[in-house]
């Protein structure tokens, strides 16, 4: 692909999939940190919260948290076969966007994480997959196994 190509082509757009079990104390977190996105209009992007058999208040939580004014839409969608199996599978089966990102219920990410995946993948076409480096964040003490290399 030349370098004209690259740079007249347009960004790929983010399905960022939460699949949540009983995520209720966690998503307003996780939901801050995604809704606080640094992301070029040009990019389109949503928020893909698969509920995955809660049984507490998961969906609403999410819902309450994502405002109507935030840069990408939040959609829940219900999946009763409990398992992440399941969850994803339906999140690959719902998402608009051509990348799909998953993110844990408990996960914070960094401010320019949704471009950053959009920009990258689209600049390498060849990838069908990246990872990203991870920092643990407890409010409670890490038993001693957790620093262990």
């Amino acid at each position: 692909m030349s370098i004209e190509e690259l740079t007249n082509r347009q960004p790929l757009g983010v399905s960022v999939a939460i699949c949540c079990h009983n995520g209720e104390e966690q998503l307003p977190a996780t939901l801050a940190h995604l809704r606080d996105q640094r992301v070029k209009s040009e990019i389109p992007w949503e928020i893909l919260l698969v509920d995955n058999a809660s049984t507490d208040r998961s969906a609403q939580v999410a819902r309450l948290c994502w405002a109507n004014e935030t840069a990408a839409p939040l959609r829940v969608v219900q999946e009763p076969q409990l398992g992440l199996n399941c969850a994803r599978e339906r999140a690959l089966r719902e998402a608009r966007y051509e990348i799909v990102s998953f993110v844990d219920d408990d996960n914070w990410v960094s401010s320019d994480w949704v471009a950053v995946v959009s920009e990258t993948m689209s600049a390498e076409p060849e990838l069908g997959a990246i990872g990203s480096i991870n920092r643990a964040v407890s409010g409670i003490a890490f038993p001693p196994w957790f620093s262990r290399s």
